[in-house]
């Protein structure tokens, strides 16, 4: 029930915070053409999101048919982990590299967007260097504190999943 009611708490707030910054009501006239035209142009975006869901979701189904609960959740940790390495990785080189690209395209093209996306591959690079150390090291710590047996015995699900990360970004 807890997460009925914060649901329902941010609902309204978010109502009474959009009504303050746009002024709306019910009364206004639903401009029905408009939602349909945003629904038809978001609607490919909308696919390809649940798609992706689907996609980052599927293997726990599958491990749960094959191995089990217990094995899904070994798994689970891991690639939770793994993944925090990856938005890390990405997120840090992008959230400075993504509108310089962008930017650089719009005003000169490709060919100087090839040249700031090289940067971009560089500078992805020595973060993960920087960064994967930590990890390499910092798992063998989160399994101290967490001490649970089936995780320390199945550590090589974590360097599966942490290699597979490093080979997408080399």
């Amino acid at each position: 029930y807890t997460w009925l009611l914060g649901s329902l708490i941010s609902v309204l707030a978010g109502w009474y915070y959009l009504n303050k910054l746009f002024s709306f009501s019910l009364r206004d006239k639903i401009n029905y053409s408009r939602i349909k035209k945003g629904i038809k142009s978001s609607f490919p975006f909308l696919l390809v999101a649940g798609l992706y869901s689907i996609m980052i979701m599927i293997d726990r189904f599958i491990i749960d048919y094959y191995y089990g609960k217990s094995e899904v959740g070994i798994y689970f940790f891991y690639v939770t982990i793994a993944s925090a390495f990856h938005m890390l990785l990405t997120y840090a080189v992008a959230i400075n590299y993504g509108p310089r690209c962008l930017e650089t395209y719009q005003e000169n093209g490709v060919s100087e967007y090839i040249v700031i996306k090289k940067e971009f591959k560089i500078q992805s690079i020595k973060i993960g260097i920087i960064l994967a150390p930590f990890f390499i090291f910092g798992i063998y710590a989160a399994l101290f504190f967490v001490d649970i047996p089936a995780y320390k015995e199945h550590i090589d699900v974590f360097w599966f999943l942490f290699a597979g990360v490093v080979i997408q970004y080399a």
